[in-house]
């Protein structure tokens, strides 16, 4: 599982590349015809299972350190894993972030008239006068939510625990339901039930499950309960890791459904280009809800499967990727947006900047981890001493199924 994290946190570097050729104004430039939409494609597809896939895994892992160290222990990891560096990151990347984004916006001559003074005194004055807390209307997390939500999904999930232990057979109950929906194929359909809901209510408008960029006092609940509903999938898979094995059998199978369930919202979203961007009918909205609901467990269990049929060996690459995985995605946001604005005067084709843009990213950031990270108090803060790696079968984890 800590191979599935991180490759999908990797994943990410992908993503943020790919997303920066996607126009504000999708989909209607679509219906014009006057862009490619390939880069939202992309975009659209890893979306769909990436996070999932790392709250799956993180719910998983979460479940075996709670095991092994019970909640004290759990609770001290989390604070030096989660919370110091959600802390540390945010002092760091948040002013980077308003940097890159009045650069690029410099540089695209977007606020040229407002904008007088070079990008970093526009930056400090941001923060000195306080505007950017109040055009967000609360603290700017950008890409950082995912550890916001992790830190309220784990507050969630320790009530809920305390909750069922006062009744034991909840536990047992639970375990059950969980064993039962994951032997049966139609079972993803009633774990997809709760996303399903989740997209048709919040009226989304066809752009997927948002990402709850800005903190505020409350919370973002449908971003919650989707990210804890795939958590509680990771920690009930831990509690009967012989249940992988069906994850792993299936793994084509489930990518192949989850693939053409996220067809139909493209489908949908070329539809609605085409009628000038108007209002999705109710019939439309609930149909994308179901199909993007569908996709986000198909593929997800898909991901997981090919890593638990093909990459569950033993593999310093992959294990090295996985040590560096949190550190890649940490810092590479402000370096992806400085690459694409540096390369915004270059003509060549967005599927070459998109690769150029990656794997430079990519290349910086491995050797920044390498000579900066790995052996310093950082790489310790992030990832704690690295210990012998371990395969992703169901059996090495059976020591959590107590």
């Amino acid at each position: 599982m800590d191979a599935v994290r991180a490759f999908a946190m990797l994943l990410g570097v992908l993503y943020h590349a790919s997303l920066l050729f996607v126009p504000k104004n999708f989909p209607v430039t679509l219906a014009e015809r006057s862009i490619d939409s390939l880069p939202f494609v992309l975009t659209q597809y890893i979306h769909i299972f990436r996070m999932p896939c790392f709250f799956l895994a993180a719910g998983f892992l979460g479940r075996l350190l709670m095991h092994r160290r019970g909640t004290v222990g759990f609770l001290r990891n989390r604070r030096d894993r989660i919370l110091i560096p959600l802390v540390l990151s945010w002092l760091l990347i948040c002013p980077m972030m308003t940097y890159m984004k009045i650069w690029k916006g410099t540089r695209e001559n977007a606020i040229a008239a407002t904008v007088q003074i070079s990008a970093w005194r526009a930056t400090l004055a941001a923060f000195t006068t306080g505007q950017i807390f109040r055009d967000n209307h609360g603290i700017p997390l950008h890409y950082l939510w995912f550890l916001y939500e992790l830190i309220l999904i784990y507050v969630l999930v320790l009530g809920l625990r305390w909750m069922c232990g006062r009744w034991a057979g909840a536990i047992r109950i639970a375990d059950v339901t969980f064993k039962g929906l994951l032997e049966h194929w139609y079972g993803a359909i009633g774990m997809a039930a709760p996303l399903m809901v989740l997209l048709c209510r919040t009226r989304t408008h066809f752009t997927g499950l948002p990402a709850p960029l800005i903190a505020r006092l409350g919370v973002d609940k449908p971003a919650l309960l989707a990210y804890a509903t795939f958590f509680l999938i990771g920690w009930f898979l831990c509690r009967q890791p012989d249940l992988l094995g069906i994850i792993e059998r299936r793994a084509l199978r489930n990518a192949a459904v989850g693939i053409v369930a996220g067809a139909w919202p493209l489908v949908l979203i070329a539809h609605t280009a085409n009628q000038g961007g108007m209002e999705p009918s109710a019939i439309e909205n609930l149909s994308y809800g179901v199909a993007y609901g569908l996709a986000m467990v198909f593929l997800s269990f898909g991901f997981i499967g090919f890593f638990l049929r093909w990459l569950s060996a033993r593999n310093n690459v992959v294990r090295y990727l996985s040590d560096s995985s949190y550190w890649i995605y940490l810092a590479h946001y402000p370096l992806v947006i400085a690459l694409q604005v540096a390369l915004d005067p270059w003509s060549a084709h967005w599927s070459v900047k998109i690769a150029v843009i990656t794997l430079a990213a990519l290349m910086i950031l491995l050797l920044s981890y390498q000579v900066l990270v790995r052996h310093s108090w950082v790489g310790v803060l992030l990832s704690g001493p690295r210990k012998t790696p371990q395969t992703l079968k169901g059996r090495e984890y059976a020591e959590a199924a107590a």
